[in-house]
């Protein structure tokens, strides 16, 4: 809860580096796996980016956590084209609650996992405010849900010069 005013208060210094945002994702799907018996399809691709990797590693943490919440099967976990996508075949969202969601304490409805306290999309899209992305989500209710996320403001070749990391000679 103190993460997410400090988010939204913008009180949160950023740590920026370079890192291969794969490597990370895999990372994450290695712990949550050995925590879950869901199946996490991994489509990645090496990428890296320049941003705050703890912050970066949050999110990721919590689209992930969100797909196996509300969804019984697999999640798909893809990077393409720019875009990292997190997609669920579970509950999906209806049209007019896309937009609260990603507010502070919203929870659904008819969700099995009491326990949410609808903090992490809400940290999700701060996090992805302060490194200026977007949460882009599609849902189709019964059918699942896709978190994405363009990726191409962050990619490490694609930063202005004074935003890259130095590399010696």
């Amino acid at each position: 809860l103190r993460l997410a005013v400090q988010l939204e208060d913008r009180k949160f210094k950023l740590k920026y580096s370079s890192f291969d945002i794969s490597e990370l994702i895999n990372k994450i799907v290695d712990e949550v796996v050995s925590d879950n018996d869901r199946e996490i399809e991994m489509k990645t691709v090496p990428y890296r980016i320049y941003a705050d990797k703890t912050l970066i590693e949050l999110v990721i943490i919590n689209l992930i956590e969100n797909g196996l919440k509300y969804s019984d099967g697999k999640i798909i976990i893809e990077i393409q084209d720019d875009y990292l996508k997190v997609i669920d075949f579970g509950i999906g969202i209806e049209n007019s609650k896309l937009e609260s969601v990603t507010k502070r304490f919203y929870r659904v409805d008819n969700n099995n996992y009491q326990q949410s306290m609808g903090l992490g999309l809400a940290i999700v899209v701060y996090v992805l405010k302060l490194h200026n992305l977007k949460l882009n989500i599609y849902s189709e209710v019964g059918k699942g849900s896709t978190f994405s996320i363009k990726l191409l403001l962050i990619k490490q070749n694609k930063l202005p010069k004074e935003f890259q990391e130095f590399q010696p000679s």
